[in-house]
């Protein structure tokens, strides 16, 4: 088993302990979609993570950061003029919701 194997393993039961469990890659694109966003794949991040305190400091993860794009506008979630109504809180509680892709955790 590599280290990337083992780190990620390691995250995905650290994060089942607590009640969290991944949705596929679809399902993820699926729930955004729901709430008004999409992924801007072009702005995707391939990193390794490193938590840096509580349970598990000092560990790292291989990850894949996203970017939630409003349909309507074009415009990151981020964004000063993206809207801020009722499909912004639904996409703040989806914040938890993660994937496992292609050995990463996949997740904005």
């Amino acid at each position: 088993m590599t280290a990337f194997k083992a780190n990620l393993d390691r995250e995905l039961a650290r994060r089942a302990a607590r009640g969290e469990l991944p949705v596929s890659v679809a399902e993820f694109e699926r729930r955004l979609r729901t709430v008004g966003y999409r992924r801007d794949r072009s702005t995707e991040c391939r990193s390794v993570a490193r938590i840096v305190s509580g349970d598990g400091s000092g560990d790292s993860y291989p990850t894949c950061d996203t970017t939630p794009v409003e349909i309507a506008t074009g415009l990151r979630f981020c964004n000063v003029d993206a809207g801020r109504g009722a499909n912004f809180e639904a996409l703040k509680a989806l914040r938890s919701m993660f994937a496992v892709s292609r050995g990463a955790i996949l997740e904005f």
